[in-house]
């Protein structure tokens, strides 16, 4: 089966009629753009910094080292979530269980979700993105800020149907998270090319 690509002003066009699914997104090309729906509507971001993707890779590690003698937990960078036909998230870091990984997204809420802020998406993984993983379901949501003057962690976790704030620290200060195993998170080791997990 042949799969016919789309530019973003194709879906961008076609939604002026109706709104996009994530079959839509399906057919648009891997040009380093990050592609989401929100109800329908597309969102593109572009590609991200060094000191942003430093931090994604340190976060999978860590979680990766953390989860080695726990082999049910799996985390990613770049894993699509689907609630349903016309949402589609991609954070930064998804915390999967291996039985729960698909080639194309999943849609059951992960454990975990984690968002690296910058300064084009912090409202929009402080506000919107975190509305909707609780709506989704996702246990726990961090959001690291990589300021290199303080990099900042602020973690929450879901509580009565709502997001509890159970932790904020800067630089280093640590935070011991628990779900959905030990794991022990500097945000200044973040930062660093080689931290020691």
């Amino acid at each position: 089966m042949m799969t016919i690509m789309a530019t973003s002003e194709d879906l961008l066009h076609e939604s002026e009629f109706r709104p996009l699914t994530v079959d839509d997104l399906a057919r648009l090309p891997d040009d380093g753009k990050r592609y989401e729906l929100v109800d329908g509507v597309l969102i593109v971001s572009a590609a991200p910094f060094n000191i942003h993707q430093l931090v994604v890779d340190n976060v999978v590690a860590l979680l990766r080292h953390a989860g080695r003698h726990d082999q049910r937990y799996r985390a990613f960078s770049g894993i699509g979530l689907s609630p349903d036909q016309h949402n589609q998230y991609i954070p930064d870091v998804t915390l999967l269980e291996t039985s729960r990984f698909t080639d194309r997204y999943t849609d059951t809420p992960p454990p975990l979700v984690v968002e690296v802020a910058s300064g084009s998406t912090g409202l929009y993984d402080r506000n919107l993105k975190k509305d909707r993983y609780l709506k989704f379901g996702v246990p726990a949501y961090w959001i690291i800020d990589p300021d290199r003057r303080a990099p900042s962690l602020s973690a929450y976790e879901l509580a009565g149907g709502q997001y509890k704030q159970i932790a904020h620290v800067v630089g280093d200060e640590p935070f011991t998270a628990l779900l959905p195993f030990p794991v022990r998170v500097v945000p200044s080791e973040l930062l660093e090319l080689y931290p020691e997990w």
